[in-house]
């Protein structure tokens, strides 16, 4: 149910919105449409190719011919193609530009797009009643808590073949190799890779060699690291570490978990209560 106050529809359709269900700030009232049915499971128009869902028919035909349309627009960096100019804009602004130059009336902070320091503002606005018991940060939404809590583990499975270092996120690793565009003395004699160090050179010819000297203890299968066996051995104690705080689930492996959050994003619970926030409320 939306509540309104009889503003004109431009100005509702900016009028910054919230579920009473679960807290979430919106500011456009399409987003709370498509919002609303996360929580009662009652979506009329779903996409059948991608299981997209949609409030009405309209957008949903709209949403099909992007199926069928071609990617004319190519981004001369990394060439990655899309529907519209505008998609090529938000793309090269949000992955290849430096500049920040939306920022938070707040706090100061600074991003690339408007999205996201829309999402941003959302830490000022809204109570954050979903708290990490290990380190005390709040989060929004029970999902940014899941996320949050997988940082306090010790499962690093994002390795740099360089010197062997382990991330819990494959960004960080990402971060981390740049690190190493420096001298690597220490060459290959297979294919002509140049390492740092002795170590990570000998970890490395065994990928030519194929020799794996780790073996697990109940099944016999060998790998070439030892930290791989660790994770292995979750396959014959049925240990499932990484639980869902949302669901019953429980899974062996912290990405695994990761992307089933994906699935509550849009998980129906039950009708939602939207109220419309304006300035005549003050």
């Amino acid at each position: 149910r939306i509540i309104n106050s009889g503003l004109s529809k431009k100005q509702k359709d900016r009028e910054t919105v919230y579920c009473k269900e679960c807290n979430k700030t919106l500011s456009f009232r399409y987003y709370v449409a498509v919002h609303a049915y996360t929580h009662t499971g009652n979506v009329p128009f779903k996409c059948q190719q991608c299981d997209k869902c949609y409030p009405k028919e309209s957008l949903l035909r709209k949403h099909i011919r992007s199926h069928f349309q071609t990617r004319d627009f190519a981004c001369d960096e990394c060439g990655k193609a899309f529907f519209k100019k505008q998609q090529l804009q938000y793309h090269k602004a949000s992955k290849h530009s430096e500049e920040r130059p939306h920022r938070c009336n707040v706090c100061d902070k600074a991003f690339k797009v408007p999205s996201a320091l829309w999402k941003h503002t959302l830490i000022h606005v809204n109570d954050k009643k979903y708290v990490c018991e290990i380190c005390g940060k709040g989060f929004v939404e029970m999902v940014g808590l899941t996320k949050h809590k997988i940082t306090h583990t010790t499962e690093k499975n994002f390795v740099c073949t360089t010197c062997g270092k382990a991330f819990m996120r494959k960004r960080t690793l990402g971060w981390h190799l740049k690190k190493h565009l420096e001298d690597k003395p220490y060459i290959c004699s297979y294919c002509g890779k140049r390492f740092h160090c002795t170590t990570i050179l000998k970890n490395h010819i065994l990928i030519h060699t194929g020799a794996k000297p780790f073996a697990c203890e109940i099944c016999g299968k060998t790998f070439r690291q030892r930290s791989c066996i660790g994770r292995h051995m979750r396959i014959h104690t049925g240990e499932t570490p990484y639980p869902c705080k949302i669901c019953s689930s429980s899974f062996k492996y912290s990405h695994h978990l990761l992307n089933h959050m994906k699935v509550h994003e849009k998980e129906p619970i039950q009708e939602p209560e939207i109220e419309i926030k304006t300035s005549m409320d003050e």
